[in-house]
């Protein structure tokens, strides 16, 4: 086949029969990812750049990514064909991300340059993102006549092999993902074509083919065919220049969803494109695909708000087996009198039963029917309190206990001795549940706590769950995934579910089990946050209340988060960063735990805390982000933990702005808005105090001693009275004085300076009495405290006048 031929460019029907008919590897080319390893090393880091941005894209941060990766710089063809070949790959394997990674293509082609073509060859094009791009889609399928005639000779051969159940493609792989990759080229191409990345012609060629063997017609095809209908048939329906290719196209697929060789699923899939049509392609049920933060809250807050709005039938007590209140009582059976003699009620002689675990039991309202201790029981075992007519009875570890018959019941005493009682089981007896069993409760459990918040009955379902031994890192777990799964909810309200069962009252898990869980659940997170991009903010957040609480460590668990992988993962070489840390998932994550902790907390508990970890937030970032020297202050002010690094702002913005003789009012707004949080720790105070007096006073050699030296409203003195609170905290005070000493310092000790300079602050109420006391008997430093000693003398007994 000629490879100008318009068919080859969309030879998606070639794929499929290549891969579903087992053609060798050396018959195909396979899609590759970018061009990873490279001889040239700045090659190598340029492709691991477009990799992790293709990582992380999302409706979100799509201008942004887009915008990196033109950032990048493409100055060779190589480079293009690299990120051509890595966007494709992408699509092809994430279908429901296709339409960005098509609109993608769209902008990128306008956006990046093009190459001259040096291979000299007469009539040479010029190398382009689209020429590269459709070059991609034909060497991915191409394979001619002679590949087609391999692919009859090896459907003839499986024929023969009936009885074979599984079957894999042309490398190895299982079958199912072979067609999941088809059917994602297929969605792309049509993605394409909506972009006016491919031309009408080339679809009507593949529907064509597609359609081209009614009679032996094969799934594969269908499934294609109808994959692409439902992508590109409404632009093709809205050409009017269309309209009897497509009745066409119809009309033999009427005759399709009827041919007896196909099976029922694609026949259905068939009858349902058709159906599709003549609602004018409006498809009864919303496709869901990529959603920007912002569209899922809007859509779980609509959801809530109709569930408000519904009214909720009354349904009576059915958790206690009650019937519903609007209904009228069931027929009472007539009490017929008699002269006999109620007899004894019979001992049941049953063995516990766990049937219920096997059910819903373990659910909010499930389960074996609960009663209160202060409620009198019949037991149903020999020689139970019920036996001997006695009271209230303990009810069995199974759970199965009636309650007292009605006191209109005369029930006589057993006239013969009870026989002995039956052993209660031991929960240590009892068989421990299956991993799987116990995730799947805790999936169910942590979704009905999000639609309903009852913890009651949530404890009641875990303290069953520990009489059956179940592991409880497993329950986490399964919360985690039961949070990920659940759509229309407040996950957010799986931070109070883990708070109230680690924390008193309820106490029912540890904490050592919660850490331990959640090192699983970041181990496993690289995978997550590909198809839940939010797992990630989730897990920090859950890291980060629960540290808050003092629940699990943040130091180990922001050392694992740095090493987390899942099991399966390709083997790294030593420096290289974790899947997780090169998709962004690991800063993001520390972020949202941080940022979480000082909301459970307070800014300085959380400086503590991540001082205490010994980690850099840089570490957290992927390599290339690392490398930027920007990269910090903009990750600190896009995350609000700026508090973390108080000066990483300040240092930059306020020498500048003393310089060029900015207001106090303006540089207070600065400090408003940039470093509310730094406002409040000593090192920002003692930063602002050190370069104000530098910027004012220069060495301090020229200072005039016999007058103010900081004017009570001069800017350095509203600047200075800003960071310190004003009399603020004690641990303010103190670093504007340490800051005050270290410039007296500074001027070679020059006598008088100091008393010059305090004298001034504590005037303008920057800091207090108390705190130059406190100063002077816990420093050192004997030179500072002599040049100011006979000053603190009179200021003291001046203090002790005024409270007098």
């Amino acid at each position: 086949m000629s490879s100008t031929n318009p068919i080859c460019l969309c030879c998606t029907w070639y794929f499929v029969h290549l891969v579903f008919a087992g053609t060798p590897l050396n018959n195909v080319c396979v899609v590759q990812l970018g061009l990873l390893v490279s001889e040239d090393p700045d090659e190598e880091k340029r492709q691991k750049e477009f990799k992790s941005m293709l990582n992380k894209i999302t409706p979100d941060n799509y201008e942004t990514i887009r915008d990196k990766i033109i950032a990048v710089g493409i100055t060779s063809p190589g480079t293009l064909q690299g990120l051509i070949d890595q966007v494709f790959d992408k699509a092809l394997s994430e279908p429901s991300f296709s339409e960005i990674y098509a609109t993608l293509c769209f902008d990128l082609n306008k956006e990046l340059p093009s190459f001259k073509d040096e291979s000299g060859e007469e009539g040479a094009q010029e190398i382009t993102f689209r020429r590269i791009l459709l070059n991609k889609c034909q060497e991915e399928f191409e394979e001619g006549d002679a590949a087609m005639k391999a692919v009859e000779a090896r459907e003839k051969a499986e024929q023969e092999k009936a009885d074979a159940k599984v079957r894999l493609d042309h490398a190895g792989l299982p079958l199912l993902q072979a067609r999941r990759r088809a059917l994602g080229n297929i969605q792309f191409i049509g993605q394409l074509y909506k972009q006016k990345m491919l031309t009408e012609k080339i679809m009507h060629s593949c529907i064509f083919t597609l359609l081209g063997e009614v009679e032996n017609i094969k799934a594969e095809d269908v499934e294609c065919l109808v994959k692409l209908l439902v992508t590109i048939g409404a632009p093709l329906d809205a050409n009017p220049k269309n309209k009897d290719r497509m009745e066409a196209y119809f009309s033999r697929l009427g005759r399709l969803s009827a041919h007896p060789k196909l099976e029922s699923r694609h026949k259905f899939m068939v009858q349902d494109v058709i159906e599709l049509r003549a609602h004018n392609w409006v498809a009864r049920r919303k496709v869901e695909g990529p959603k920007k933060i912002e569209d899922i809250h809007k859509d779980a807050r609509m959801e809530l708000q109709r569930q408000r709005m519904a009214p909720m039938p009354d349904r009576g007590d059915r958790r206690r087996g009650g019937p519903p209140m609007d209904r009228a009582p069931l027929p009472q059976r007539p009490v017929e009198r008699s002269d006999r003699v109620d007899a004894p009620i019979r001992p049941m002689n049953r063995a516990p039963s766990q049937e219920w675990l096997t059910q819903s039991s373990l659910r909010p309202g499930g389960g074996a029917p609960r009663t209160s201790p202060a409620e009198p029981t019949v037991s149903l075992r020999p020689g139970g309190p019920g036996a001997a007519g006695a009271g209230a009875g303990a009810r069995s570890a199974s759970g199965s206990s009636l309650r007292t018959p009605s006191p209109a019941r005369d029930v006589s005493p057993a006239p013969a001795a009870a026989p002995a009682q039956e052993p209660e089981p031991k929960a240590e007896e009892m068989k421990e549940l299956p991993r799987e069993v116990v995730e799947g409760r805790a999936k169910l459990l942590a979704k009905e706590f999000l639609s309903n918040a009852d913890i009651k009955e949530l404890v009641l379902s875990l303290r069953e769950l520990q009489q059956h031994r179940a592991d409880f890192v497993v329950v986490i777990e399964g919360f985690f995934n039961g949070t990920f799964e659940a759509k229309n909810v407040d996950r957010n309200e799986l931070l109070d579910l883990l708070i109230r069962i680690t924390t008193p009252p309820e106490s029912v898990v540890e904490g050592d089990v919660v850490e331990r869980a959640l090192k699983v659940v970041l181990d496993s997170l690289d995978q997550t946050i590909i198809d839940v991009p939010f797992a990630s903010t989730l897990v920090g957040q859950a890291i980060g209340t629960l540290a808050a609480k003092g629940v699990v460590s943040l130091k180990s668990l922001a050392e694992h988060v740095l090493t987390a992988e899942s099991p399966d993962a390709e083997p790294r070489e030593e420096g290289e960063d974790t899947v997780l840390v090169d998709m962004d998932g690991a800063v993001k994550l520390i972020a949202a735990a941080l940022s979480q902790f000082r909301q459970d907390s307070s800014v300085q508990e959380t400086v503590k805390a991540w001082r205490e970890t010994g980690l850099d937030l840089t570490s957290f970032m992927p390599s290339y982000e690392r490398e930027d020297a920007g990269a910090l202050p903009k990750l600190l002010v896009k995350q609000g933990l700026q508090f973390l690094y108080p000066l990483a702002g300040v240092e930059q913005y306020l020498p500048g702005a003393l310089k060029e003789g900015k207001s106090a009012d303006e540089i207070i707004a600065w400090m408003d808005q940039d470093a509310s949080d730094a406002c409040s720790l000593p090192e920002f105070s003692r930063f602002v105090t050190l370069q104000v007096l530098q910027s004012s006073l220069g060495d301090g050699k020229e200072v005039n001693l016999d007058g103010p030296a900081l004017a009570e409203t001069s800017t350095e003195v509203k600047v200075v009275r800003k960071a310190s609170g004003a009399e603020g905290p004690k641990d303010l005070q103190q670093a504007v004085i340490a800051a005050t000493v270290e410039f007296f310092a500074q001027s070679a000790g020059r006598k008088g300076l100091l008393r010059r300079l305090l004298t001034d602050l504590h005037a303008a109420e920057v800091v207090s009495g108390a705190a130059l006391q406190a100063w002077r008997y816990n420093t050192n430093d004997t030179e500072a405290v002599k040049d100011v000693s006979t000053w603190l003398d009179e200021l003291k007994e001046s203090d002790e006048q005024e409270e007098e």
